[in-house]
């Protein structure tokens, strides 16, 4: 070889390119053998819900008004708009007359959890500390706020329709995770239309690392700042079907992206709602509920159905 002027150079140059495309390559592991073509379905049951529920018979079944039977539904219940109060005080102990307080917004500044009552056919909650709590005029109610807005809805109207963890063992670099499913929406012997926000939401599940050593555990979920889907819905009392879903892909060098679906179209999610890592936690939840502001004395029933829900790993 070294005879042959210019060989060595030539070859070594090979060889660093080689080297530069392998650097590019995935590593495999040889001490893993992977399935192909194994597809993993996850079952998500269906849901089936009436709220406010106090006033319901014990044995009121939901799914009876999807079949258009409503003999069984006792007078209306109070349903609850959102509140939009810019100046948010310390709550009084106790809480004032909320006849007197429309509109208004407290914060819990103590550091314990209190009792807020129940009423118009919803049951009584406790405020855990630094949580809000208003009212319309007829009772208090505990209040959830949207991000750094100045609005607050009631959070015994927020609903959660689902939740999974799809851990970084569970699929493989060049798969993918999908969810769909329909919800029906329907409101019951109101004087009012509503509205919900419908989210599918994505975080991860850390653990707490301190006072080391720790061993597994489970910290609270750290949501993404957006999600990965969401959607404004207005009920009233005809009831309609949407359709919904979410695709999460693992390319072969773990580049994580995520697409949305709204009834029959897809498009990309925004790119801080993307999950950061294969293991992730996933979520859809009705939010956000709020009644028309021209209706006093909002009344009536909830109505909400989850079904045809499906997710696959493949």
């Amino acid at each position: 070889m070294a005879q042959i002027l210019g060989l060595l150079d030539a070859l070594a140059g090979v060889y660093a390119r080689l080297e530069n495309i392998e650097d590019l390559l995935p590593t495999p592991n040889l001490l893993t053998r992977r399935e192909d073509n194994v597809s993993q379905d996850i079952e998500i049951p269906d849901l089936t819900e009436v709220f406010p529920s106090a006033r319901l018979p014990a044995d009121f079944d939901p799914k009876s008004l999807s079949e258009g039977k409503t003999d069984k539904l006792p007078r209306p219940a109070g349903v609850l708009p959102a509140i939009h109060d810019a100046t948010v005080v310390p709550i009084a102990v106790p809480l004032p007359r909320p006849e007197l307080n429309t509109g208004n917004v407290f914060q819990n500044t103590t550091n314990v959890p209190l009792l807020v009552p129940g009423g118009l056919g919803r049951r009584g909650g406790y405020l855990d500390p630094l949580g809000f709590v208003g009212s319309d005029g007829r009772l208090w109610y505990r209040v959830t706020r949207a991000a750094q807005t100045n609005s607050f809805y009631p959070l015994d109207f927020e609903r959660e329709l689902f939740l999974l963890h799809i851990n970084e063992a569970m699929w493989q670099p060049d798969g993918r995770f999908s969810v769909e499913f329909d919800l029906e929406l329907q409101l019951f012997l109101a004087n009012t239309r509503a509205q919900f926000l419908l989210v599918i939401e994505a975080g991860t599940a850390p653990g707490q690392d301190t006072p080391a050593p720790v061993s597994e555990n489970l910290a609270d979920v750290v949501w993404r700042p957006a999600p990965l889907l969401s959607q404004r819905i207005i009920v009233s009392g005809l009831k309609l079907k949407h359709h919904f879903g979410a695709i999460i892909k693992r390319s072969l060098d773990n580049v994580i992206t995520a697409e949305r679906r709204l009834y029959t179209a897809w498009s990309a999610s925004p790119a801080n709602s993307v999950p950061l890592s294969p293991g992730f936690v996933l979520r859809a939840r009705l939010i956000q509920f709020d009644t028309e502001n021209s209706v006093r004395g909002a009344k009536g029933f909830v109505f909400a159905a989850l079904a045809q829900a499906k997710a696959q790993i493949s």
